[in-house]
């Protein structure tokens, strides 16, 4: 009860906050009109370098914490002796590789064959026609879309497939 009784007191904190910052916007708008622009201009690269220096701190402490933390994790199962066993069990005389035992540890549902070109055409019928179903003037921005994406997805896919 108390944590949403703050997060609505802070919420409260914040309109007033942005209520404030809009009324002087717009008079610091009014009393320099044609210089506004390059004024807010300046205000707004200030304000992203000092937001960025203060996100490069936070993650590089984040980064420290985990670090310490994964560090911290691996020395108690180090020193408590645990043990974990292998996922897959080599029950046979078979001798495989390391890349093998990989492949096999992802587990029964994991899929190695490639994509096929029906498929990919299945896709894209699929997708022209559910666009097709919009209205006209929506069409183009949503064929847009779809075929970043899938020109995405297709470069990635092959260019994981030459690396193996």
């Amino acid at each position: 009860m108390s944590i949403n009784q703050e997060i609505k007191f802070l919420y409260t904190k914040k309109q007033k906050l942005n209520e404030q910052l809009y009324n002087l916007h717009l008079k610091c708008a009014t009393t320099w009109q044609n210089y506004w622009h390059i004024i807010q201009s300046t205000i707004d690269s200030k304000l992203q370098q000092e937001i960025e220096t203060h996100y490069n701190n936070l993650n590089h402490k984040l980064d420290k914490l985990q670090n310490k933390q994964h560090s911290k994790n691996k020395a108690q199962q180090n020193s408590q002796g645990q043990h974990f066993y292998p996922r897959t069990v080599n029950l046979t005389k078979i001798k495989f590789t390391k890349e093998e035992m990989a492949l096999l540890n992802h587990g029964l549902q994991h899929s190695i064959e490639e994509p096929l070109k029906t498929y990919w055409i299945n896709l894209i019928i699929e997708t022209e026609q559910a666009i097709e179903l919009l209205d006209a003037m929506m069409q183009n921005p949503f064929r847009i879309l779809p075929t970043k994406k899938l020109k995405q997805i297709f470069t990635s896919n092959s260019h994981y497939n030459a690396t193996q």
